[in-house]
C-alpha cells in the first residue's frame, strides 16, 4: 500500500514536470493567451488531470515562473565559493546567461509588472530567492574592494537589469554573439557600473 502511494506520487510529479515543460512552450508561442484545453492537448494529458494540478492558466504560469526561479537560484547556489569574488561573479554570470538562453523567450512574455526593488520590499518569494543567491558574492566584491562600498540592493538591481532575459536574447539572436561573448560583455558591464565612483552609488538601500 505504501509502495503504491509512493509510485502514485512519483507519477504525479512526473506529470506535473511534463506539464510545466509544455507550459513554457505555450508561453513562448502565445504568451499568457492559451487555455487549459490547449495545455491538455499539447501535453497529451487529460483536462481533468491538468485541472488537478492547476486551477487555471494564471496558476499554471505562476507555477512555471516559480520553477524557473527555483532552478536558477539552485544553479547560482551551486557555483563554487573558491577564488576571488570577481571570478565567482563571472561564473554566476555564466550560469545566469546559460539559464536565460533556455527559458528567456518564455519568461520575457510573462514578466512581472512590479519593479525589482518593489518586489524586494514586498517580500516577493521569487525575487527574495534570487536575492539570497546573489547577495553573498555582492558582499564579497565590496569586502575585497573589487567594487566600492555601496548599496547591495543597487548592485543586485543592476544585475537584474543588465542580465535581463530580453537583452540576452537580443544579443544572441540579433547580434549573433556567442554565449561566451555575451557572458564576458555583461560581466564587464556589470563591474563597470558598480565601479562607477559617483557618490550617489553609496547611498543607503531604499528600504534602509
Amino acid at each position: 500500500m505504501v509502495r503504491e502511494r509512493s509510485v502514485h506520487r512519483k507519477d504525479a510529479l512526473r506529470t506535473r514536470e511534463h506539464l510545466l515543460d509544455v507550459i513554457g512552450e505555450l508561453i513562448e508561442e502565445h504568451g499568457p493567451g492559451f487555455g487549459i484545453p490547449d495545455l491538455a492537448r499539447r501535453s497529451g494529458v487529460s483536462a481533468p488531470t491538468v485541472y488537478r494540478h492547476f486551477k487555471d492558466v494564471a496558476a499554471a504560469i505562476e507555477a512555471y515562473q516559480s520553477r524557473l526561479v527555483a532552478r536558477l537560484a539552485d544553479a547560482l547556489h551551486a557555483v563554487p565559493d573558491g577564488g576571488a569574488a570577481t571570478e565567482r561573479l563571472w561564473r554566476m554570470c555564466d550560469v545566469w546567461v546559460a539559464e536565460g538562453e533556455r527559458w528567456g523567450a518564455a519568461a520575457a512574455r510573462v514578466r512581472p509588472s512590479t519593479a525589482v526593488v518593489a518586489r524586494l520590499r514586498s517580500g516577493n518569494p521569487r525575487t527574495a530567492k534570487l536575492y539570497a543567491a546573489l547577495r553573498p558574492v555582492v558582499d564579497a566584491l565590496i569586502e575585497e574592494r573589487a567594487i566600492p562600498e555601496q548599496s547591495a540592493d543597487y548592485v543586485i538591481l543592476m544585475w537584474f537589469t543588465l542580465l535581463d532575459e530580453r537583452l540576452l536574447l537580443e544579443l544572441r539572436r540579433e547580434f549573433g554573439w556567442s554565449h561566451e561573448v555575451v557572458v564576458e560583455q555583461l560581466f564587464e558591464a556589470l563591474l563597470a557600473v558598480c565601479r562607477a565612483p559617483a557618490a550617489h552609488l553609496r547611498i543607503a538601500s531604499p528600504g534602509q
